[in-house]
Protein backbone atom coordinates (compact mmCIF):
# COMPACT_ATOMS: atom_id res chain seq x y z
CA UNK A 1 0.00 0.00 0.00
CA UNK A 2 2.47 2.41 1.27
CA UNK A 3 4.65 1.49 -1.86
CA UNK A 4 2.19 1.85 -3.95
CA UNK A 5 1.67 5.19 -2.52
CA UNK A 6 4.80 6.81 -3.79
CA UNK A 7 5.11 5.08 -6.95
CA UNK A 8 1.76 6.96 -7.53
CA UNK A 9 3.24 10.16 -6.09
CA UNK A 10 6.40 10.10 -8.30
CA UNK A 11 4.70 9.42 -11.37
CA UNK A 12 2.11 12.17 -10.99
CA UNK A 13 2.40 14.92 -13.28
CA UNK A 14 2.49 17.36 -9.63
CA UNK A 15 5.45 15.87 -8.50
CA UNK A 16 7.43 15.79 -11.98
CA UNK A 17 6.17 20.13 -12.32
CA UNK A 18 7.49 20.34 -8.54
CA UNK A 19 10.80 18.93 -9.58
CA UNK A 20 11.54 21.13 -12.38
CA UNK A 21 10.10 24.02 -10.46
CA UNK A 22 12.18 23.24 -7.57
CA UNK A 23 15.41 23.37 -9.31
CA UNK A 24 14.40 26.30 -10.84
CA UNK A 25 13.42 28.46 -7.68
CA UNK A 26 16.92 26.99 -5.72
CA UNK A 27 19.16 27.97 -8.84
CA UNK A 28 17.85 31.28 -8.15
CA UNK A 29 17.89 31.35 -4.51
CA UNK A 30 21.45 30.12 -4.01
CA UNK A 31 22.42 33.37 -6.53
CA UNK A 32 20.24 35.73 -4.57
CA UNK A 33 22.82 36.39 -1.83
CA UNK A 34 25.43 36.95 -4.80
CA UNK A 35 22.56 39.38 -6.20
CA UNK A 36 21.74 41.14 -3.43
CA UNK A 37 26.04 42.22 -2.63
CA UNK A 38 26.21 43.05 -6.69
CA UNK A 39 23.43 45.12 -7.02
CA UNK A 40 22.18 48.55 -5.49
CA UNK A 41 18.78 48.21 -3.52
CA UNK A 42 17.46 50.77 -6.21
CA UNK A 43 18.10 47.97 -9.25
CA UNK A 44 17.02 45.36 -6.81
CA UNK A 45 13.85 47.61 -6.37
CA UNK A 46 12.91 48.45 -10.25
CA UNK A 47 13.14 44.75 -10.86
CA UNK A 48 10.67 43.96 -9.16
CA UNK A 49 8.42 46.80 -10.05
CA UNK A 50 9.43 45.78 -13.28
CA UNK A 51 7.98 42.48 -13.16
CA UNK A 52 5.32 43.89 -12.06
CA UNK A 53 3.88 46.37 -14.94
CA UNK A 54 4.85 43.96 -17.26
CA UNK A 55 2.25 41.45 -15.95
CA UNK A 56 -0.40 43.89 -15.92
CA UNK A 57 0.40 45.12 -19.13
CA UNK A 58 0.90 41.02 -20.25
CA UNK A 59 -2.59 40.28 -19.23
CA UNK A 60 -4.01 43.51 -20.56
CA UNK A 61 -3.17 42.18 -24.33
CA UNK A 62 -3.34 38.71 -24.01
CA UNK A 63 -6.58 39.10 -21.85
CA UNK A 64 -5.51 35.83 -19.66
CA UNK A 65 -6.50 33.57 -23.17
CA UNK A 66 -3.18 31.42 -23.06
CA UNK A 67 -5.59 29.53 -20.56
CA UNK A 68 -8.31 28.70 -23.24
CA UNK A 69 -5.73 26.48 -24.99
CA UNK A 70 -6.21 23.08 -22.43
CA UNK A 71 -10.31 23.88 -22.66
CA UNK A 72 -10.84 24.32 -26.49
CA UNK A 73 -10.39 21.89 -29.56
CA UNK A 74 -7.44 21.94 -31.62
CA UNK A 75 -8.34 24.42 -34.15
CA UNK A 76 -8.96 26.82 -32.31
CA UNK A 77 -5.63 26.07 -30.04
CA UNK A 78 -4.02 27.22 -32.98
CA UNK A 79 -5.76 29.93 -33.26
CA UNK A 80 -5.22 30.88 -30.06
CA UNK A 81 -1.35 30.91 -29.89
CA UNK A 82 -1.44 32.47 -33.25
CA UNK A 83 -2.93 35.66 -32.25
CA UNK A 84 -1.24 35.40 -28.67
CA UNK A 85 2.54 35.47 -30.48
CA UNK A 86 1.12 38.99 -32.35
CA UNK A 87 0.18 39.97 -28.83
CA UNK A 88 3.42 38.37 -27.43
CA UNK A 89 5.47 41.79 -29.93
CA UNK A 90 2.45 43.76 -28.97
CA UNK A 91 3.10 43.64 -25.46
CA UNK A 92 6.88 44.35 -25.90
CA UNK A 93 6.54 47.69 -28.16
CA UNK A 94 3.71 49.16 -25.75
CA UNK A 95 6.12 47.88 -22.20
CA UNK A 96 8.77 49.34 -23.90
CA UNK A 97 7.13 52.69 -24.11
CA UNK A 98 5.03 52.71 -21.11
CA UNK A 99 7.23 51.44 -18.59
CA UNK A 100 10.28 53.32 -18.80
CA UNK A 101 8.03 56.53 -17.81
CA UNK A 102 7.28 55.19 -14.73
CA UNK A 103 10.23 53.13 -13.45
CA UNK A 104 14.11 54.09 -14.74
CA UNK A 105 14.87 51.38 -17.04
CA UNK A 106 15.62 51.08 -20.41
CA UNK A 107 13.26 50.59 -23.92
CA UNK A 108 15.10 47.64 -24.54
CA UNK A 109 15.27 45.94 -21.14
CA UNK A 110 11.57 45.85 -20.14
CA UNK A 111 10.62 45.15 -24.26
CA UNK A 112 12.20 41.96 -23.58
CA UNK A 113 11.45 41.58 -20.07
CA UNK A 114 7.34 41.94 -21.32
CA UNK A 115 7.45 39.96 -23.87
CA UNK A 116 9.32 37.08 -23.22
CA UNK A 117 6.41 36.57 -19.61
CA UNK A 118 4.18 36.75 -22.19
CA UNK A 119 5.99 33.90 -24.71
CA UNK A 120 6.87 31.65 -21.83
CA UNK A 121 2.97 30.98 -20.93
CA UNK A 122 2.27 30.27 -24.80
CA UNK A 123 4.78 27.67 -24.10
CA UNK A 124 3.66 26.40 -20.43
CA UNK A 125 0.18 26.68 -21.60
CA UNK A 126 0.49 24.77 -24.91
CA UNK A 127 2.64 21.79 -22.54
CA UNK A 128 -0.21 21.89 -20.51
CA UNK A 129 -2.86 21.71 -23.28
CA UNK A 130 -1.22 18.29 -24.42
CA UNK A 131 -0.56 17.41 -20.45
CA UNK A 132 3.03 17.18 -22.01
CA UNK A 133 4.67 17.70 -18.49
CA UNK A 134 8.10 16.74 -18.98
CA UNK A 135 7.89 19.85 -21.50
CA UNK A 136 6.73 21.66 -18.40
CA UNK A 137 9.48 20.49 -16.14
CA UNK A 138 12.21 21.10 -18.54
CA UNK A 139 11.42 24.89 -19.40
CA UNK A 140 11.37 25.73 -15.50
CA UNK A 141 14.87 24.20 -15.02
CA UNK A 142 16.79 25.83 -17.86
CA UNK A 143 14.58 28.89 -17.23
CA UNK A 144 15.24 29.17 -13.42
CA UNK A 145 19.25 28.02 -14.20
CA UNK A 146 19.65 30.71 -17.14
CA UNK A 147 18.35 33.66 -15.07
CA UNK A 148 20.52 33.16 -12.08
CA UNK A 149 23.51 32.57 -14.23
CA UNK A 150 22.92 35.94 -16.68
CA UNK A 151 21.99 37.67 -13.03
CA UNK A 152 25.36 36.71 -11.67
CA UNK A 153 26.88 37.71 -14.77
CA UNK A 154 25.22 40.95 -15.27
CA UNK A 155 26.17 42.06 -11.97
CA UNK A 156 29.65 41.22 -12.70
CA UNK A 157 30.07 42.90 -15.63
CA UNK A 158 27.37 45.97 -15.64
CA UNK A 159 25.47 45.98 -12.23
CA UNK A 160 22.48 48.15 -13.65
CA UNK A 161 18.78 47.53 -13.25
CA UNK A 162 18.59 46.89 -17.30
CA UNK A 163 21.28 44.19 -16.45
CA UNK A 164 18.89 42.65 -13.96
CA UNK A 165 15.85 42.77 -17.15
CA UNK A 166 17.59 41.44 -19.89
CA UNK A 167 18.85 38.01 -17.82
CA UNK A 168 15.80 37.75 -16.49
CA UNK A 169 14.13 38.08 -20.42
CA UNK A 170 16.86 35.69 -21.25
CA UNK A 171 16.72 33.23 -18.84
CA UNK A 172 12.82 33.15 -20.06
CA UNK A 173 13.33 32.83 -23.53
CA UNK A 174 15.66 29.94 -22.99
CA UNK A 175 13.36 28.24 -20.64
CA UNK A 176 10.43 28.31 -23.00
CA UNK A 177 12.93 27.44 -26.22
CA UNK A 178 13.81 24.37 -24.42
CA UNK A 179 10.15 23.63 -23.39
CA UNK A 180 8.67 24.56 -27.45
CA UNK A 181 7.73 21.13 -28.35
CA UNK A 182 4.08 21.23 -27.96
CA UNK A 183 4.09 24.67 -29.03
CA UNK A 184 5.58 24.04 -32.18
CA UNK A 185 3.55 20.50 -32.66
CA UNK A 186 0.38 23.28 -32.64
CA UNK A 187 1.40 25.25 -34.99
CA UNK A 188 2.39 22.64 -37.53
CA UNK A 189 -1.21 22.06 -37.41
CA UNK A 190 -2.98 23.05 -40.76
CA UNK A 191 -6.14 26.02 -40.15
CA UNK A 192 -7.33 28.63 -41.95
CA UNK A 193 -5.68 31.88 -40.73
CA UNK A 194 -8.50 33.74 -40.23
CA UNK A 195 -10.50 31.91 -37.88
CA UNK A 196 -14.10 31.36 -38.26
CA UNK A 197 -16.50 32.54 -36.85
CA UNK A 198 -17.07 30.06 -34.29
CA UNK A 199 -13.16 30.51 -33.21
CA UNK A 200 -14.14 34.66 -32.97
CA UNK A 201 -16.81 34.20 -30.40
CA UNK A 202 -15.18 31.55 -28.68
CA UNK A 203 -12.23 33.85 -27.85
CA UNK A 204 -13.98 36.61 -27.29
CA UNK A 205 -16.19 35.65 -24.82
CA UNK A 206 -13.28 33.62 -22.92
CA UNK A 207 -11.35 36.77 -23.12
CA UNK A 208 -14.04 38.94 -21.53
CA UNK A 209 -14.74 36.72 -18.66
CA UNK A 210 -11.29 35.59 -17.88
CA UNK A 211 -9.21 38.99 -18.63
CA UNK A 212 -11.15 41.41 -15.86
CA UNK A 213 -10.35 38.68 -13.11
CA UNK A 214 -6.91 38.09 -13.95
CA UNK A 215 -5.88 41.13 -14.29
CA UNK A 216 -7.70 42.08 -11.10
CA UNK A 217 -6.49 39.25 -9.38
CA UNK A 218 -2.61 39.79 -10.48
CA UNK A 219 -3.25 43.76 -9.20
CA UNK A 220 -4.21 42.38 -5.58
CA UNK A 221 -1.03 39.95 -5.82
CA UNK A 222 1.17 43.05 -6.44
CA UNK A 223 -0.14 45.91 -5.50
CA UNK A 224 1.53 46.15 -2.04
CA UNK A 225 4.83 46.28 -3.94
CA UNK A 226 3.74 49.48 -5.63
CA UNK A 227 2.33 51.14 -3.01
CA UNK A 228 5.15 50.44 -0.68
CA UNK A 229 7.79 51.86 -3.22
CA UNK A 230 5.18 54.74 -3.51
CA UNK A 231 4.82 55.65 0.39
CA UNK A 232 8.20 54.50 1.53
CA UNK A 233 10.81 54.84 -1.35
CA UNK A 234 13.08 51.87 -3.31
CA UNK A 235 14.84 51.10 -0.46
CA UNK A 236 12.09 49.34 1.02
CA UNK A 237 10.44 48.43 -1.65
CA UNK A 238 13.80 46.44 -2.10
CA UNK A 239 13.83 45.02 1.09
CA UNK A 240 10.16 43.86 0.52
CA UNK A 241 11.02 42.62 -2.80
CA UNK A 242 13.83 40.36 -1.26
CA UNK A 243 12.27 39.17 1.75
CA UNK A 244 9.32 37.93 -0.51
CA UNK A 245 11.31 36.95 -3.23
CA UNK A 246 13.57 34.22 -0.92
CA UNK A 247 10.42 33.06 1.17
CA UNK A 248 8.65 32.27 -2.43
CA UNK A 249 11.12 29.74 -3.07
CA UNK A 250 9.53 26.60 -0.83
CA UNK A 251 6.10 28.58 -1.47
CA UNK A 252 6.15 28.38 -5.55
CA UNK A 253 6.50 24.39 -5.00
CA UNK A 254 2.74 24.42 -4.13
CA UNK A 255 1.54 27.44 -5.94
CA UNK A 256 2.92 27.20 -9.51
CA UNK A 257 3.05 23.47 -9.76
CA UNK A 258 -0.59 22.91 -8.13
CA UNK A 259 -2.01 25.85 -10.29
CA UNK A 260 -0.88 24.56 -13.62
CA UNK A 261 -1.55 20.77 -13.02
CA UNK A 262 -4.64 21.61 -11.54
CA UNK A 263 -5.96 23.89 -14.16
CA UNK A 264 -4.49 21.24 -16.75
CA UNK A 265 -6.44 18.07 -14.93
CA UNK A 266 -9.71 19.59 -14.08
CA UNK A 267 -10.75 20.92 -17.43
CA UNK A 268 -10.84 17.49 -18.39
CA UNK A 269 -12.61 15.90 -15.49
CA UNK A 270 -16.34 15.06 -14.79
CA UNK A 271 -18.04 16.91 -12.06
CA UNK A 272 -18.05 14.25 -9.71
CA UNK A 273 -14.13 13.67 -10.57
CA UNK A 274 -13.43 17.30 -9.93
CA UNK A 275 -14.79 17.24 -6.70
CA UNK A 276 -13.27 14.40 -6.01
CA UNK A 277 -9.59 15.61 -7.49
CA UNK A 278 -9.96 19.32 -5.89
CA UNK A 279 -10.52 17.60 -2.10
CA UNK A 280 -7.14 15.78 -2.69
CA UNK A 281 -5.63 19.04 -3.49
CA UNK A 282 -6.92 21.24 -0.65
CA UNK A 283 -5.85 18.39 1.65
CA UNK A 284 -2.60 18.53 0.26
CA UNK A 285 -2.03 22.10 0.10
CA UNK A 286 -3.09 22.38 3.55
CA UNK A 287 -1.18 19.78 4.85
CA UNK A 288 1.88 21.16 2.77
CA UNK A 289 1.50 24.60 4.51
CA UNK A 290 2.97 23.51 8.05
CA UNK A 291 6.57 21.93 6.30
CA UNK A 292 6.58 25.01 3.99
CA UNK A 293 6.79 27.43 6.91
CA UNK A 294 8.84 25.27 8.62
CA UNK A 295 11.27 26.24 5.63
CA UNK A 296 10.39 29.57 5.71
CA UNK A 297 11.79 30.01 9.30
CA UNK A 298 15.40 28.72 8.50
CA UNK A 299 15.30 31.15 5.59
CA UNK A 300 14.52 33.80 8.09
CA UNK A 301 17.19 33.14 10.37
CA UNK A 302 19.64 33.37 7.50
CA UNK A 303 17.90 35.96 5.50
CA UNK A 304 20.40 39.30 6.92
CA UNK A 305 23.28 36.81 6.00
CA UNK A 306 21.96 35.51 2.08
CA UNK A 307 21.52 39.52 1.69
CA UNK A 308 23.84 41.50 3.53
CA UNK A 309 24.11 44.43 4.95
CA UNK A 310 22.56 46.72 2.16
CA UNK A 311 18.68 45.54 3.69
CA UNK A 312 18.40 46.24 7.66
CA UNK A 313 15.58 44.59 9.15
CA UNK A 314 15.06 42.36 6.72
CA UNK A 315 14.63 39.24 8.93
CA UNK A 316 12.01 41.11 10.96
CA UNK A 317 10.12 41.79 7.53
CA UNK A 318 10.33 38.04 6.16
CA UNK A 319 8.82 36.85 9.95
CA UNK A 320 5.32 38.95 8.82
CA UNK A 321 6.09 38.12 5.19
CA UNK A 322 6.24 34.42 6.53
CA UNK A 323 2.30 33.19 6.93
CA UNK A 324 0.99 35.88 4.12
CA UNK A 325 3.95 33.49 1.73
CA UNK A 326 2.54 30.67 2.43
CA UNK A 327 -0.99 31.66 2.34
CA UNK A 328 -0.31 33.10 -0.82
CA UNK A 329 1.00 29.79 -2.41
CA UNK A 330 -2.00 28.02 -1.55
CA UNK A 331 -4.72 30.83 -2.85
CA UNK A 332 -2.64 31.16 -6.21
CA UNK A 333 -3.31 27.67 -6.44
CA UNK A 334 -7.04 27.50 -6.08
CA UNK A 335 -7.36 30.49 -7.94
CA UNK A 336 -6.38 28.43 -11.52
CA UNK A 337 -8.52 25.85 -9.68
CA UNK A 338 -11.67 28.26 -9.85
CA UNK A 339 -11.05 29.57 -13.41
CA UNK A 340 -10.88 25.49 -14.46
CA UNK A 341 -14.61 25.64 -12.40
CA UNK A 342 -15.98 28.32 -14.84
CA UNK A 343 -15.83 30.63 -11.56
CA UNK A 344 -14.38 34.14 -13.21
CA UNK A 345 -17.28 36.23 -12.06
CA UNK A 346 -17.14 35.54 -8.49
CA UNK A 347 -12.92 36.05 -8.72
CA UNK A 348 -13.49 38.81 -10.18
CA UNK A 349 -15.77 40.19 -7.59
CA UNK A 350 -13.50 39.12 -4.66
CA UNK A 351 -10.53 40.46 -6.51
CA UNK A 352 -11.69 43.64 -7.29
CA UNK A 353 -12.80 44.10 -3.18
CA UNK A 354 -9.07 42.89 -2.43
CA UNK A 355 -7.89 45.54 -4.67
CA UNK A 356 -9.84 48.44 -2.98
CA UNK A 357 -9.37 47.42 0.19
CA UNK A 358 -5.26 47.28 -0.26
CA UNK A 359 -5.50 50.57 -1.83
CA UNK A 360 -7.50 51.98 0.52
CA UNK A 361 -5.01 50.23 3.25
CA UNK A 362 -1.98 52.03 1.07
CA UNK A 363 -3.81 55.32 0.90
CA UNK A 364 -3.94 55.52 4.30
CA UNK A 365 -0.12 54.72 4.89
CA UNK A 366 0.36 57.64 2.53
CA UNK A 367 -1.53 60.04 5.01
CA UNK A 368 -0.54 58.54 8.23
CA UNK A 369 2.88 58.46 9.60
CA UNK A 370 3.35 55.01 9.44
CA UNK A 371 6.48 52.46 10.24
CA UNK A 372 7.34 50.60 7.51
CA UNK A 373 7.05 46.96 8.93
CA UNK A 374 3.45 48.10 10.41
CA UNK A 375 2.97 48.63 6.90
CA UNK A 376 3.34 45.41 5.28
CA UNK A 377 1.91 43.78 8.34
CA UNK A 378 -1.20 45.85 7.62
CA UNK A 379 -1.07 44.99 3.86
CA UNK A 380 0.15 41.46 4.24
CA UNK A 381 -3.34 40.97 6.60
CA UNK A 382 -5.33 41.45 4.18
CA UNK A 383 -3.92 38.98 1.83
CA UNK A 384 -3.71 36.04 4.61
CA UNK A 385 -7.87 36.24 5.27
CA UNK A 386 -8.21 36.66 1.20
CA UNK A 387 -5.95 33.46 -0.13
CA UNK A 388 -7.60 31.06 2.04
CA UNK A 389 -10.80 32.13 1.31
CA UNK A 390 -9.87 31.29 -2.76
CA UNK A 391 -8.98 27.24 -1.09
CA UNK A 392 -12.81 27.48 0.29
CA UNK A 393 -14.31 28.72 -2.97
CA UNK A 394 -13.20 26.19 -5.16
CA UNK A 395 -13.62 23.12 -3.10
CA UNK A 396 -17.55 24.50 -2.19
CA UNK A 397 -17.81 25.29 -6.07
CA UNK A 398 -16.45 21.82 -6.94
CA UNK A 399 -19.18 20.06 -4.43
CA UNK A 400 -21.77 22.20 -5.78
CA UNK A 401 -21.00 21.15 -9.42
CA UNK A 402 -20.70 17.69 -7.92
CA UNK A 403 -24.00 17.81 -6.41
CA UNK A 404 -25.90 18.85 -9.53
Amino acid sequence: MVLARVRWLASSPFTRVVSGTGVGQLAMAAALPVVARLYDPGAIAALGLALVWCQWVGILFSAGLERLLPKTTRSIQVTVVRLMLVLTAVTGVVAGFVIPRVIEVSFGGVTLLAASMVATKIVIYAALSKRDYHAVTRAKVVQGLSIAAGQILGGIFWPTADALLVAHAAGMVAGAAVGAAPLVSLLRVRVAWLPGPLARREVVRFASRVGPSTLLTNVALNIPLIGLEAVYGAQAAATYFLARRILAVPSQLISRSLSEVSYAEVAHLTPAERYRRINRWSRLATHASLPLIAVGVVLVGAMQFLVGDKYPGIMLIAVILLVPSVSQAVGTAFASVLYALDEESWLLAWSALRVIVLATAIAILGIIDVPFEAGVFLLSAVGVVAYWQLMRRSVSSARRAAAA
